[in-house]
């Protein structure tokens, strides 16, 4: 099930999508719902690419090798896909 950062809604289709939470709420939120819970993290990398991440709960690990805290992680976060 995917997890956004910033989830979005719009009151119809021809609006422009807004964020429900604030941008703190959401980091929260976001943290607080993958904190143990392994997953895919989706990444916006640095030529605006998605970029895939393995995520198992604690740690981030990137294919092109960096393993660390999600707090270190230099790319946008866009979403995670946790595993239940």
């Amino acid at each position: 099930m995917p997890i956004h950062l910033y989830p979005m809604n719009a009151p119809d289709v021809n609006s422009t999508p807004k964020s429900i939470y604030p941008e703190a709420v959401a980091t929260a939120r976001f943290l607080r719902l993958i904190d143990g819970r392994p997953g895919l993290l989706f990444v916006e990398n640095h030529s605006g690419n998605r970029h895939c991440c393995a995520w198992d709960g604690e740690l981030v690990y990137d294919p092109l090798g960096a393993i660390g805290e999600i707090e270190d992680l230099k790319m946008p976060i866009i979403e995670c896909w946790v595993l239940i």
